[in-house]
């Protein structure tokens, strides 16, 4: 009979909670940003009610949030602080969004803008091709062939995460100090 009421237990409480309240659940917690199906199977519901339960809780946080947004990169999902109060915010953080050594890897590719992949690897070591695939994963790096090389730069996003101006002297004077 317990054992039986613990079931049912469990079951009404996976079936109180909403599924936009997983989702929300999920993307705040996942501390990186989720496809499609990395919410499904996390949250447990269908791919086709996790794109429904992403489409209000993106339409929640627009209308009672102050800090945070739902951000799409590559087709990948997020919660993330909005730009504006990243700074205040930062005061508080424990770790960091990326290590010191991707971030110096990003900081190389912002200042010398484009650079070949090659170019890093010797100056930063082989583990810049995974920092670089990182990178570009999360939408602040692409690439272009540059005849069998890889040529790296800053996407939009990269500027508008980081809340910098896309002006490519603005960014040098503040990247200078950094290497």
């Amino acid at each position: 009979m317990r054992k039986l009421l613990r079931l049912m237990l469990r079951i009404y409480i996976k079936m109180a909670i909403s599924d936009e309240a997983k989702v929300e659940a999920v993307l705040f917690t996942a501390g990186r940003p989720l496809t499609l199906e990395e919410i499904s199977k996390l949250t447990g519901i269908s791919k086709k009610k996790a794109e429904e339960a992403i489409e209000v809780v993106e339409r929640n946080l627009k209308e009672r949030s102050y800090a945070l947004e739902l951000d799409i990169i590559n087709g990948m999902y997020t919660i993330r602080l909005k730009p504006e109060i990243v700074d205040i915010a930062r005061k508080a953080s424990l770790k960091p969004f990326l290590s010191r050594s991707i971030m110096r890897t990003l900081t190389i590719i912002a200042f010398y803008q484009p650079v070949l992949s090659t170019d890093l690897a010797q100056r930063r070591g082989s583990l810049v091709y995974s920092h670089l695939k990182l990178l570009e994963k999360l939408g602040f790096v692409s690439h272009k062939m540059d005849g069998k090389k890889k040529s790296y730069e800053t996407t939009p996003y990269f500027y508008r995460f980081f809340g910098i101006p896309e002006d490519p002297q603005i960014l040098k004077e503040k990247l200078s100090s950094y290497l």
